[in-house]
């Protein structure tokens, strides 16, 4: 069998990539589940939340929300699944955007 000629192919991001963008300010990083042998697949899920600051105009509303157990919702946009190579390589590539050292691979 002949060996087929490798040809690089591009990748495009729509024009409107960001048409809709989702503010977050918590985030969840789980581990993917073990193997049947028990070791890790090397898989990481990335969940990706927004909690809204409560609204207390007296100590009525505090009290309640205290009373409530004092949880906030997180409100779920957006949950993503990747091999441990692409984690390190958005890691990588959010420290160079933020000016941090990139970690070792």
């Amino acid at each position: 069998m002949s060996e087929q000629p490798q040809q690089p192919i591009e990748v495009r991001w729509p024009s409107d990539s960001m048409a809709t963008v989702h503010p977050i300010n918590q985030f969840a990083v789980i581990e993917g589940a073990g193997t049947a042998i028990g070791v890790p697949e090397g898989s990481i899920y990335l969940v990706l939340g927004h909690v809204a600051p409560p609204i207390l105009t007296s100590q009525a509303d505090l009290d309640a929300l205290i009373a409530d157990g004092g949880m906030l919702p997180v409100s779920a946009e957006g949950a993503f699944f990747m091999t441990r190579e692409r984690a390190a390589e958005l890691w990588r590539l959010l420290g160079e955007r933020l000016g941090f050292t990139a970690p070792n691979q």
